[in-house]
């Protein structure tokens, strides 16, 4: 901004994302260390209960820090509980004592369709503080939903790694009947394909690095107007994670079938 190659010119440029995101990867190394450790059956007691401990002071201090820097709102505990509640339930659904084959192999799944489902249990619970014409002041608007915006991506961030982690089962699990029984009900609903594009543009708007939808319009901001219902408390933000997730498996399924192999071989030999 204004030539200002300076390094505090650059880190509190609009660039500050960046390390703001490698902040919370960094805060989720225990995590993964310990889910790693958990799926290799590789378990080293004394580091799983160092990284254990770390991850616990770890969702303790993203409470503390994110319920008195942003959220000071009482009624909104889904928010504070979707760290320490999803990330544990996963790690003990890795764990998963005394199972093999099977059973593991489900347990392993079902971790990473955990974390998955906690961006809807606990990022789309509450409704989002609107914006400054709907009924916050400057600014609260994002400093109010700062909470679910960073929740949202640490969770999302976990799922992928478990994803990663977990794919070896997933195969195993998916394979044959029910891997095509998936790819025929998301055929048979396609029906609902277009619930998760723009649909409700006027509802849409940015919390953070990502989008959210908010009960009250944004274009036009009529005052005093009571808004949609199916965008009421915490469906805005529900209906936003199920466009994120549509999207994600779209690219996923894309990528997969179209980018999966060299474009011209000869350059990858």
């Amino acid at each position: 901004r204004d030539g200002d190659l300076s390094a505090d010119g650059i880190v509190l440029s609009h660039l500050w994302f960046l390390w703001a995101l490698a902040i919370l990867q960094v805060l989720c190394i225990p995590f993964c260390v310990l889910a790693r450790m958990l799926v290799q059956q590789s378990i080293d007691p004394t580091r799983a209960a160092l990284n254990a401990a770390i991850h616990a002071v770890v969702c303790v201090v993203f409470n503390v820090a994110t319920g008195f820097l942003f959220l000071k709102d009482p009624h909104k505990q889904a928010w504070l509980a979707g760290m320490p509640v999803a990330t544990f339930v996963s790690l003990l659904l890795l764990w998963a004592p005394g199972t093999q084959g099977a059973v593991r192999d489900g347990c392993a799944v079902l971790s990473t369709l955990w974390m998955a489902l906690s961006t809807f249990v606990f990022t789309g619970y509450h409704s989002m503080c609107p914006v400054q014409e709907g009924g916050c002041s400057m600014y609260e608007w994002l400093s109010k939903n700062m909470t679910q915006a960073l929740l949202l991506i640490i969770l999302m961030y976990l799922t992928g790694f478990l994803a990663n982690e977990t794919a070896p089962h997933a195969q195993r699990v998916l394979r044959g009947a029910i891997a095509n029984g998936l790819a025929v009900c998301t055929l048979l609903l396609s029906a609902i394909w277009p619930f998760f594009t723009y649909w409700g543009k006027e509802y849409l708007r940015r919390n953070g690095f990502t989008a959210t939808y908010q009960a009250i319009p944004t274009d036009p901001i009529v005052p005093g107007q009571e808004g949609d219902p199916y965008f009421k408390g915490g469906l805005g933000p529900s209906w936003a994670v199920a466009r994120m997730w549509f999207w994600i498996g779209a690219m996923l399924l894309f990528a997969k079938a179209y980018c999966n192999t060299p474009l011209v071989p000869w350059l990858h030999r």
